[in-house]
């Protein structure tokens, strides 16, 4: 059965390189909103049936997958659409499919629309295997019955002379996992003619495919390899390939056996038949009935791994005391031990293994650009090769897991004052770390990013549109101290629900609270609720500091017009919006030590306020006798003039006792004058 040069992408989950991937969850069978959208557009044909919900990963460049609901029932699919000038012949996979409907998954409709190749299928929830793999090793019970399913459903295949060519993790989808209902997908048909033949090129998931794929001609025991290996990955936890590069593993497979002595008995012996390198000695349904059945008498032919020096023909790269053979291993150690790991890449000694012992030319390229990026940081630089060597390695930043989980546990030990983590989040951040691994098809790290950076958007967008409202720009927190707080948003409900709960209580606590900040209290927690919790604490801080001053303000309010109080009263203010005092004690020492400063201004205000009013009496009663005299008019005008300077120099906190003494001798002539002005009256009033 041939296979066409480029094999269809899985259903349900990205192809992902490496079988240990433990950062992918099956995304594709997800309803998850956070996804990207896609720019694609159904044909019209489908249009009149079906609405995207959203786009599913897909590993090849043949088509491209849509979760859609049909607009009749709401039930859903997923439609599969070719890319322009694919010649497709789903009619073979309807074929498989009515000979195999309970083990195949199930083709609803098909055709040509718009120049595309379309199949409509059915939509497994529960995703594909690989999605439970990426967790651990299954149970012993689920193991055995995912046997039982996989060999039950190649035999009902084989009899029809049809072969599946591509059986691995991503193409076995779980209908229900209690009991175990399983549907194979992905048989690589697009472009062949019949499904019975049994030639394939190379263009194959290497680390599935038998050692004879590399000839071009399979038979029936090639899919019985393939099911050893998923079903060694699923015992272990670990595909026994992970690392190797495409060269190294297909020498592998054609010099030695696969090493199962790490796995227990009795699953040792069932891996071991299902993957001798001999077809025609390899296990078959015929041997894997008699294991479940527990039949001893069972037998494995013994397979003699080449001498060592063939084996090992090349040399490993020895790093902090461990010798390192395959590419995985030595991204691990490196990631393990990162400072270590820089200064070896710093100093060009992984370059010469990577070419000249490990022969991938692949890796060496990618590290040659590396180097010469010369604005990348070491750190950077590392991490990219770290994810070219090992695509399936948990997603790391130095001594940092970006495992969801663990960058929860970093944010919230950041908000606690941890610094280095703190520190660690920002370069996270400002270095886009993420959108590396994202890059490299870590799902979850693609949605992490996403979230985090429409999170920070929002806060930022928050805090604009309520500093225009009325709030204080210099309650404004530096970007890099809410990071934490901004990714606990995205990922953690508990921490959510706290924001809530705190923004309604200071909202609560506030006398006077703005009406600006009215609007977003019954809003779902986003980054614009973060804002708006700095703001409530800052304006209930200010509420009370500004309770402090009050008083102040009352006792000294015949002062307030001075240019020197005003600014410093300004100033105490300016740093109540910026936080400066940490409580009203702090905000009362800085009011007594203003108390003390303008203690002298306070008593020369007093003294001329007590002279003016003197005065005041006094002319009233000059005034009063003198009114049509203009010898006395005179005297007022000229007095009033030294009282008029008088006031000016009250406005300094520094008056000189010489003016003071002036001044009063002006007031000591009033009194004269009015004591003529009486002896004046009496000499009237005689005259009468």
């Amino acid at each position: 059965m041939s296979q066409p040069a480029d094999p269809h992408p899985a259903l349900t989950v990205r192809d992902a390189p490496d079988a240990t991937r433990r950062d992918a969850p099956d995304a594709t069978i997800r309803d998850d909103a956070s996804l990207p959208r896609t720019l694609m557009q159904l044909p019209a044909t489908l249009t009149a049936r079906y609405r995207i919900v959203q786009p599913l990963p897909a590993a090849g460049g043949e088509a491209d997958l849509l979760l859609v609901e049909a607009l009749a029932d709401g039930q859903r699919y997923v439609i599969k659409i070719y890319r322009y000038g694919i010649v497709v012949k789903p009619e073979v996979l309807a074929k498989i499919s009515a000979v195999a409907p309970e083990q195949v998954i199930r083709l609803i409709d098909y055709g040509q629309a718009d120049g595309h190749g379309y199949e409509v299928l059915e939509y497994v929830p529960e995703g594909s295997l690989r999605a439970r793999l990426a967790a651990g090793p299954l149970a012993e019970e689920q193991i055995r019955a995912l046997v039982r399913e996989l060999s039950a459903a190649l035999a009902v295949l084989h009899q029809h002379d049809l072969l599946h060519r591509d059986i691995k993790p991503e193409n076995v989808l779980i209908r229900q996992w209690e009991p175990l209902r399983i549907a194979l997908t992905d048989f690589g048909i697009a472009s062949v003619t019949e499904a019975t033949q049994h030639f394939t090129t190379t263009a194959r998931t290497l680390r599935y495919a038998a050692p004879e794929a590399a000839t071009g001609v399979i038979g029936i025991a090639a899919d019985y390899w393939s099911l050893g290996m998923v079903v060694l990955e699923a015992v272990s936890g670990r595909h026994p390939f992970a690392g190797l590069s495409e060269a190294v593993l297909s020498y592998q497979l054609v010099t030695q056996p696969v090493d199962c002595s790490g796995v227990a008995e009795p699953w040792r012996t069932l891996c071991r038949g299902l993957l001798l390198r001999d077809p025609k000695q390899r296990w078959g349904h015929a041997e894997i009935q008699r294991w479940l059945l527990g039949d001893v008498s069972l037998h494995v032919a013994t397979e003699t791994p080449f001498a060592e020096g063939a084996r090992r023909h090349y040399r490993p790269y020895k790093f902090q005391g461990v010798e390192c053979w395959t590419t995985h291993e030595l991204a691990v150690a490196l990631a393990r031990h990162w400072e270590e790991g820089v200064k070896d890449l710093r100093q060009g000694f992984i370059l010469p293994w990577l070419r000249d012992e490990l022969r991938d030319q692949d890796l060496a390229r990618v590290l040659l650009d590396l180097s010469n990026a010369k604005k990348m940081k070491d750190d950077e630089r590392l991490l990219r090769l770290l994810v070219s060597m090992a695509p399936d390695l948990p997603p790391v930043w130095k001594q940092s897991s970006l495992a969801k989980e663990d960058l929860m546990a970093l944010a919230n030990s950041a908000i606690n004052g941890n610094t280095v983590h703190q520190k660690t989040l920002e370069e996270l951040y400002r270095q886009d770390v993420l959108a590396i691994y994202a890059a490299a098809g870590h799902v979850e790290c693609q949605i992490i990013r996403e979230q985090w950076q429409g999170t920070v958007n929002e806060h930022q967008q928050a805090w604009n549109k309520m500093i225009k409202q009325g709030a204080s720009a210099q309650w404004r927190p530096d970007q890099a101290t809410v990071l934490p707080a901004l990714l606990l948003v995205t990922g953690s409900p508990p921490f959510g629900a706290q924001l809530a709960a705190k923004i309604k209580k200071l909202f609560k606590a506030l006398k006077n609270p703005p009406d600006y900040l009215k609007k977003g209290l019954n809003k779902p927690v986003s980054g614009m609720s973060l804002a708006l919790c700095t703001i409530l604490e800052s304006q209930l801080r200010m509420e009370s500091l500004m309770a402090v001053l009050e008083p102040f303000r009352q006792e000294f309010s015949h002062l307030m017009e001075h240019r020197e109080v005003k600014n410093d009263l300004s100033q105490i203010e300016s740093n109540i919006y910026a936080g400066f005092y940490a409580s009203p004690t702090k905000l009362k020492e800085a009011v007594e030590a203003l108390k003390i400063k303008i203690a002298p201004l306070d008593e020369s205000v007093s003294i001329y306020r007590n002279l003016l009013k003197n005065f005041e009496n006094t002319l009233s009663g000059i005034l009063g006798i003198y009114e049509t005299i203009d010898r006395t008019k005179s005297m007022l005008d000229e007095t009033i003039k030294c009282l008029e300077n008088a006031e000016k120099e009250a406005n300094s906190v520094r008056i000189k006792s010489s003016t003071f003494s002036e001044k009063i001798e002006v007031i000591n002539m009033i009194f004269r004058q009015n004591k003529r002005a009486e002896e004046l009256k009496a000499i009237q009033k005689k005259r009468g």
